[in-house]
């Protein structure tokens, strides 16, 4: 293809990877949002956490051209090429899931009274989508980074 050419590292194919990545769970999470909060969940919601996780991995994508931060030079596992993404990933996505249940705090405890099943009993739904958020940014970014490269050599 044109955009891609015979470079390993293109910050075409990290922004194509990452918003795939971020499509792909969040039609996942559109299509079990019925399975686990019952069929009276409304349709906007679901159409809005499907167009979360697209932003979600492009916010991801984006954040791959950081490789140094002033706070972070005497971390080990930032200074490690194979550990980065896993904290910078999983950093950016645990912050915006955080702010989105800071956001969406109310309707989602609702939710979460409402579930058929609930295997998380009374624990804080914050917390439940931050370990989301961390789980699926450190996922996108490691994937991310194996096909697109990171770095300055991305612009």
């Amino acid at each position: 293809m044109f955009f891609f050419r015979d470079k390993k590292t293109s910050f075409l194919r990290r922004m194509g990877m990452a918003k795939s990545l971020g499509l792909a769970v969040g039609v996942f999470a559109f299509f079990m949002m019925p399975e686990l909060f019952g069929a009276e969940i409304p349709t906007h919601l679901q159409w809005g956490v499907l167009l979360w996780y697209i932003t979600f991995g492009a916010f991801i994508g984006l954040g791959g051209v950081m490789t140094e931060h002033p706070l972070w030079k005497s971390c080990f596992i930032f200074t490690s090429d194979k550990w980065r993404p896993f904290l910078r990933g999983g950093f950016f996505g645990a912050w915006l899931n955080f702010v989105l249940s800071v956001l969406m705090y109310e309707t989602l405890t609702d939710l979460m009274l409402y579930m058929e099943y609930n295997p998380f009993g009374d624990t804080n739904i914050m917390a439940l989508l931050a370990l989301e958020g961390l789980i699926f940014g450190s996922l996108i970014d490691v994937l991310s980074t194996k096909f697109g490269g990171e770095g300055k050599k991305l612009l």
